[in-house]
């Protein structure tokens, strides 16, 4: 029962309410259990689901708003957009800026 509430508590949180730390501690499990959980019902651990879901989501406020690029990190928990940066550009290649550029760039070569 523990496990099937543990993943439903994670799938009703908004993105920046997610935090395993917060919902282990809700159902008093440990750590350990809980990365477990979590490992199982989404194949990766939490940290590297939560990255790339950081990363679908940046992409897709890069293409799709007006939002600058401090907006969007903030909305992502992030209060230095220095790391946000580094850490864009560490998985993708390119900063979100270059990033912008080249979709915009790209999507206007289609057209």
């Amino acid at each position: 029962m523990v496990k099937i509430d543990f993943i439903e508590e994670l799938r009703t949180l908004s993105f920046n309410e997610l935090s395993l730390k917060l919902v282990y501690s809700k159902f008093n499990i440990s750590h350990s259990y809980a990365s477990e959980l979590f490992k199982k019902e989404f194949g990766k651990t939490f940290r590297n689901w939560r990255k790339e879901k950081i990363l679908e989501e940046t992409e897709k406020y890069l293409i799709s708003s007006v939002l600058d690029i401090e907006q969007i990190s903030r909305s992502f928990g992030y209060s230095d957009i220095r790391k946000f940066i580094r850490f864009f550009k560490k998985e993708t290649g390119f900063t979100p800026d270059e990033f912008r550029g080249k979709y915009t760039t790209d999507k206007m070569a289609i057209d």
